[in-house]
């Protein structure tokens, strides 16, 4: 996989189980609504957006790679984010569900998200060094 690409770390389980995660990161269209992550480093994950490591060694315990994942939160897409440390991306129609409306790689107030009729509201994580513009999906 090359930095920028996106992966699903997780296959669905059958209606009404959970996740499972895969054996190696399936690479994923971005824009696919199974894709959660963003490849941001290979490596010693330095990176404040990184959230999931991923490293396979063969059998003689050489490296065979060492993933670094952020969570790829994109402007314009639905989420559900009934566990903040587990969003889902989700059609925009769910009940619930919140739209993006921008994404600051620093913290910034709330002032600097994009306003409409629909009000905004944002999220913070200090440690990641990220701010998640959104309005609620739904309207309200």
């Amino acid at each position: 996989m090359a930095i920028g690409e996106c992966a699903a770390l997780q296959s669905p389980g059958a209606p009404g189980t959970p996740a499972r995660p895969v054996a190696r990161p399936e690479k994923v269209p971005c824009e696919w609504i199974g894709s959660v992550y963003r490849l941001v480093q290979y490596g010693s994950c330095t990176e404040p957006r990184v959230n999931v490591k991923q490293t396979q060694r063969d059998s003689t315990g050489r490296l065979v790679y060492h993933y670094c994942f952020a969570y790829d939160w994109q402007a314009g897409t639905c989420y559900d984010v009934a566990d903040w440390s587990e969003p889902l991306r989700v059609d925009c129609g769910t009940p619930g569900s919140v739209m993006v409306t921008a994404v600051f790689h620093e913290i910034t107030p709330v002032r600097n998200c994009p306003l409409d009729q629909n009000g905004a509201t944002a999220r913070t994580w200090d440690k990641r060094n990220l701010t998640i513009c959104m309005r609620g999906s739904d309207g309200g």
